[in-house]
């Protein structure tokens, strides 16, 4: 619970930025504790990564959801979301954790092709 809440609340871009790489470092030594995290913490690095005035912290709350793999499906729509971020390093790092999601994304990612053909 403390590292999610200094992605949340800690007033430095750096500490925010570590907070969610460890939730994220976490998460990728196991399947189990992927799971744990992105259940118990999920939420908010996919809130942090639309709402952060930060791009560096936007980027490491991807990275975050991206290392939890098909555990983290519940941000999906914020990853989406994401794809239209204003810094290209933030909107590759959601790409990446949509392909991590896996099977879960396979709507979606169709749907996004289908939108980008038509462009």
């Amino acid at each position: 619970p403390a590292l999610a809440l200094r992605v949340r609340e800690d007033r430095d871009p750096d500490v925010r930025r570590c907070a969610a790489e460890a939730l994220g470092l976490i998460g990728a030594g196991s399947p189990q504790a992927a799971a744990s995290v992105a259940s118990q913490h999920a939420d908010d690095l996919s809130a942090q990564l639309l709402v952060d005035k930060s791009a560096v912290v936007r980027k490491a709350c991807a990275d975050a959801l991206s290392r939890l793999g098909p555990w983290a499906g519940g941000a999906m729509h914020e990853l989406m979301l994401a794809l239209s971020d204003s810094d290209l390093e933030v909107r590759k790092a959601a790409a990446h954790a949509l392909a991590s999601l896996g099977e879960a994304a396979h709507g979606e990612i169709a749907a996004l092709i289908r939108a980008l053909e038509d462009t």
